[in-house]
């Protein structure tokens, strides 16, 4: 049976990188951000962020034009991970498979609704 490597996020977009040409094609990193909120032992209302790195290659890192810091989206991908450069860590990111703006943080009336499906070959 072949394991399954999949991850869905709903998140704000935090920062939008420019485009890097790099040998293999061309990528795009956002960090989103999501919040969960519980209540602590003592029934205090607590908020937890996490960020997480997003990637979007090839033809997927066009759609960056269309995605502003504080769009509300969707994500779905799977984990990937990579070594720091001239470090001993590691770093987990999310390669995009499926990019959906559900919100926009500043709507114009031309702009619509999209979803972008990439599958990879």
């Amino acid at each position: 049976m072949n394991g399954i490597n999949n991850v869905t996020i709903i998140g704000n977009v935090g920062n939008v990188s420019e485009i890097i040409n790099v040998n293999s094609g061309k990528f795009v990193t956002l960090s989103i951000a999501t919040t969960e909120y519980f209540s602590n032992l003592n029934n205090e209302k607590k908020s937890k962020t996490l960020w997480h790195s997003v990637v979007l290659w090839n033809n997927m890192s066009e759609l960056t034009k269309m995605i502003e810091k504080g769009d509300l989206i969707y994500v779905e991908g799977r984990l990937n991970y990579r070594d720091k450069p001239n470090d001993n860590s590691r770093y987990t990111e999310i390669v995009a498979k499926t990019i959906r703006v559900l919100k926009k943080a500043n709507p114009k009336k031309e702009e619509t609704d999209f979803t972008y499906n990439f599958d990879e070959e």
